[in-house]
């Protein structure tokens, strides 16, 4: 259709059909065009530009289109525009303007306007300056609200009602369906309901439905008082006879029955209150308490010691809040409270105290904090350093090696921690022949050490590998446990030294698997050591013998699901042996006399935790330092070694014996990361 046309000056007859209101048409000067001018353009008689198209005709003006119901307009976005479509909306960009203004442009005549940029509140005028006519439309689809009904008038007063009355229902549920005579935005006045005779001591169920939108509300219509049936949130009752107001359930108050009361202080930006109880729920419970979300659950990470009475300085690592900092104390058994503390929102000093002369030496203590009536309790994570390093076994005599700083230096061929054995391998001596010894590393993880004293007689096996990590609680009771063998992804593999294929380095990773919203992964690094090398960590330093393992871990970005508790790292090692000296006899298996021994030992310095499995003369050693990295700061961690034993006697593996330790690595509570480097395994 032509949205422009031009056919004044002819000498046209007839009346004008409504169809013409898609165009911007000038009938001027055909004196035989007469009827009623269609709404469209009589609602806009008056404008300038519309007024001059019929000028010249027998045309008339319908006045009932002046006083027309207003009809129900879209409101739309796309592309940073927002678009108003309805019938008649004008001629031009300026045939109406809406409050707040805008710069709206015809997009579409008659029906289609624009605007760029816009933000239209969800309530606001729009005015059409010919007819002075202004009308308050909604920005949304809302439900409409009854807020009063007026006895003389017959009118109901509320909002989100609209001025097309062709498009509302109103309904007395249950009796009758009421004729609506007028209406706008704020009020619906009606002109009978049949079949009703308002009784003054009743209250009238009402349900009003505009377009696709719905409300039911209680009318008392005597006092005209409205109820709405949400007005009081199921919280209490809305009563007709007293102006409409909510009588509130115990516990709640207020004009809906909404709250008892406003939570303090918006909870301190740490929580969010709840509206219907008036308490904070924190953010994070893990993180604050407090009925203003204000108060932290401090932890701590790391903890480093006072070395005697004298340096006699204990400093704590980890998180104490910004803020509030009341009633701080510390204690450390067994010698008792700490003062002179300084405390800010990540490191807390004290003085330490004793009666005695000197401090204990050689345990691990319990330490508590405690602020703002909460405590944090460290069980055995305060250790007490020795004065004198022991080694282990006091390196086994004078003649294989000497003790310096808690480290064994061996002499000649004597190796092990403990210098305790004989390297048959780089002796003089020709009549010994060493057993052949291969290392792998599977994909899973495990470190397998096979041992062929004899290919006739005894095979040995001896295996190392990580097993679970486990949150446990104050009471060391397990709240999380993550089993980790056999769930080790290998990233890569690596060589120290390229040119030769020596000195593997295996790479592997695991996500832990948890209920909760975070993930936390675990890195693991198995190197073969080629060649003897001195090692430093924790700024410990400690021989790393060629042939052996050394196993590194980190643990990342572990959530706790409570600031008291901790972790525990536990790794097994496996000795395997199975004696071949055997024949068959009318099918059955008839082993000869053969008697396997073994011997596990432990042995705990200040650095190091050292472990020894002897059998058939074979020898496994295990080096754990009792240092970590806990969020970048180094700490004291305790371990523990449980021995077992059992012998296999199944078809399967006939003459096979097991021995097997498991060591557990009491962890701190570490956020970002713990660097558990090194444990390392030698076989000889």
């Amino acid at each position: 259709f032509f949205q422009i046309s031009d056919i004044s000056n002819n000498n046209l007859s007839g009346n004008i059909s409504s169809s013409w209101c898609m165009s911007k048409s000038n009938f001027s000067n055909n004196k035989n065009i007469g009827g009623y001018i269609p709404c469209c353009y009589s609602f806009f008689i008056n404008d300038t530009m519309v007024g001059s198209w019929f000028m010249g005709t027998s045309t008339i003006v319908d006045e009932a289109c002046l006083n027309i119901n207003f009809p129900k307009i879209d409101i739309s976005s796309s592309d940073n525009k927002t678009y108003i479509a309805g019938g008649y909306l004008g001629f031009h960009d300026n045939s109406f303007y809406t409050d707040p203004s805008y710069n709206w442009v015809m997009e579409r005549v008659g029906t289609l306007f624009s605007c760029s940029n816009c933000g239209l509140p969800q309530v606001f005028n729009i005015t059409f300056p010919s007819s002075k006519k202004t009308y308050t439309i909604a920005n949304y689809d809302a439900p409409p609200k009854l807020d009063y009904y007026s006895i003389q008038d017959k009118t109901f007063h509320g909002s989100y009602f609209g001025y097309d009355y062709n498009l509302i229902h109103l309904e007395i549920v249950g009796v009758s369906n009421c004729t609506i005579k007028q209406s706008s935005f704020y009020s619906i006045t009606i002109s009978s309901c049949p079949n009703i005779t308002f009784d003054e001591n009743k209250s009238y169920n009402i349900k009003i439905s505009v377009d696709k939108q719905s409300s039911s509300f209680q009318v008392n219509p005597t006092n005209g008082q409205v109820c709405s049936n949400d007005k009081c949130n199921n919280h209490g009752v809305c009563d007709l006879n007293s102006q409409g107001q909510c009588v509130c359930d115990k516990g709640y108050l207020g004009s809906s029955c909404v709250a008892p009361k406003q939570c303090p202080n918006c909870c301190d930006t740490n929580g969010r209150c709840d509206n219907t109880t008036g308490i904070c729920n924190c953010h994070n419970p893990v993180k604050w308490f407090g009925n203003n979300c204000q108060y932290p659950y401090h932890f701590v990470t790391t903890i480093e010691p006072a070395s005697n009475l004298t340096n006699n300085i204990a400093y704590f690592i980890g998180w104490f809040g910004d803020d509030y900092h009341n009633n701080v104390s510390v204690t450390i058994s067994p010698i008792g409270s700490c003062t002179n503390i300084n405390i800010n929102s990540t490191t807390l000093s004290c003085t330490i105290n004793s009666t005695n002369e000197t401090l204990p030496e050689g345990i691990y203590g319990n330490a508590t904090v405690t602020q703002n009536n909460f405590t944090w309790i460290g069980i055995g994570q305060y250790y007490f350093e020795r004065s004198i390093k022991e080694c282990p076994s006091n390196c086994t005599n004078s003649n294989q090696g000497k003790c310096v700083e808690g480290i064994c230096q061996c002499y000649n061929n004597w190796i092990g921690f403990d210098c305790g054995t004989f390297d048959s391998k780089n002796s003089n001596n020709g009549n010994t022949a060493p057993p052949i010894i291969d290392t792998v590393i599977s994909n899973n993880g495990t470190t397998t050490f096979n041992i062929n004293q004899d290919p006739n007689k005894l095979y040995s096996d001896y295996q190392v590998f990580i097993t679970n990590l486990i949150e446990v609680d104050i009471n060391n009771n397990p709240i999380s446990i993550y089993p980790l063998f056999n769930n080790w992804v290998l990233n890569s593999i690596k060589y120290t030294d390229f040119n030769s294929m020596n000195g593997r380095i295996f790479n592997f990773s695991q996500t832990l698997q948890s209920t909760r919203w975070y993930t936390s992964t675990i890195y693991m690094t198995i190197e073969e050591i080629s060649s003897s090398r001195i090692e430093s960590f924790v700024n410990i330093l400690f021989p790393l013998e060629s042939n052996s393992v050394k196993v590194s871990l980190s643990i990342n970005n572990y959530q706790f699901s409570n600031s008291l508790n901790t972790l525990q790292l536990y790794m097994n090692s496996t000795m395997e042996t199975t004696n071949n000296n055997f024949k068959y006899k009318s099918g059955q298996l008839k082993q000869r006399c053969y008697k396997s021994g073994n011997n596990v030992t432990s042995f705990q310095n200040d650095q190091f935790n050292y472990f020894l499995i002897l059998k058939e003369n074979v020898k496994l050693y295990g080096r754990f330092l009792n240092k970590i990295i806990a969020d970048g700061r180094t700490t004291w961690i305790s371990t523990s070694i449980q021995t077992n034993s059992y012998s296999n006697n199944t078809s399967k593996n006939p003459n096979t014996d097991y021995d097997f330790i498991t060591v557990k690595l009491n962890l701190p509570h570490c956020i970002n990361n713990c660097i558990v480097d090194p444990g390392t395994f030698l076989k000889q």
